[in-house]
Order: C-alpha cells, then sequence, then structure tokens
C-alpha cells in the first residue's frame, strides 16, 4: 500500500473484466498493484477491545468495574488493547496513525481522512472453487 506510483510500464486492465487473462491456477496466485480510491469503510466492528496478552487477541468483556475480563485467558485486566480487523500493516498505512494511539474520540476522524483518498493497493489474485463454480478472489 503506497500514496505514490511511478512505474509507467504498466497496463490498465479492470478487475471485473470476464475477458481478463489471469495466471492463478491450483495454489498459484497473481499479485499485481491497483490504483484506487476509497470509498467506503464500515465503521460498525471494524475495531474492537481486546485481551492485552500478547499471544491473545480475543475480545474482551467490560466488567463495569474498570477491569476487563478475558474468557480466554480466564484472567481480569485493567485496560486492554484495541483491535482492528484490517491487518495491522494495512490499517496503520491506510489510516496514518498507530493502531495502539488510536482512541474512541479520534476514531471518526481518522476514517474520515483516508475517504477519497488515491493508493495504490498490492492485491492477489488466487482462483477458487466453491459448488463447481470457479471464481478468482482479490485480497490485500
Amino acid at each position: 500500500l503506497t500514496s505514490c506510483f511511478t512505474d509507467k510500464n504498466l497496463v490498465p486492465v479492470a478487475l471485473a473484466d470476464p475477458n481478463r487473462k489471469t495466471e492463478t491456477v491450483g495454489d498459484n496466485a497473481e499479485y499485481f498493484n491497483v490504483s484506487g480510491s476509497v470509498m467506503y469503510i464500515s465503521r460498525e466492528n471494524c475495531m474492537y477491545p481486546a485481551c492485552p496478552s500478547p499471544d491473545c487477541n480475543k475480545k474482551i468483556a467490560d466488567l463495569n468495574t474498570g477491569l476487563y475480563r478475558c474468557e480466554k485467558c480466564n484472567k481480569d485486566f485493567p485496560s486492554f488493547k484495541w483491535r482492528l480487523l484490517l491487518s495491522v500493516h494495512t490499517a496503520e498505512k491506510l489510516l496514518n496513525c498507530d493502531v495502539d494511539r488510536l482512541d474512541v474520540d479520534s476514531y471518526d476522524a481518522v476514517f474520515d481522512n483516508v475517504l477519497l483518498k488515491s493508493f495504490i493497493f498490492r492485491l492477489r489474485a488466487k482462483q477458487e472453487i466453491y459448488n463447481v463454480s470457479t471464481k478468482i478472489k482479490f485480497h490485500f
């Protein structure tokens, strides 16, 4: 993910083009860059309070006593860490902020700042078969 682009040897291709040639066969995947703008980010359920333990990312429950409970670790904690459902590397680049410094008050502003901005996204196209139909899935 980058916000600048200098490669002049690229051929534009529409992702939805049904005649698009792809080399995604079996477990192989095709990687490519796409220029695009962020049109919408779902703010519901994209960020949640998680267990602060290093090897645990489970959602924690607010006990309303100043403590937070992780059922997986079976422990109560005085604090939590925010987790984004975007990968941390992608989210931090896209949102231009450190996830650990993101708080509830700046939450909306951070998401609003990324809308309609142009980026170069590195995508992976992979052919997947589901119920005898073949589809190409795109992933960041």
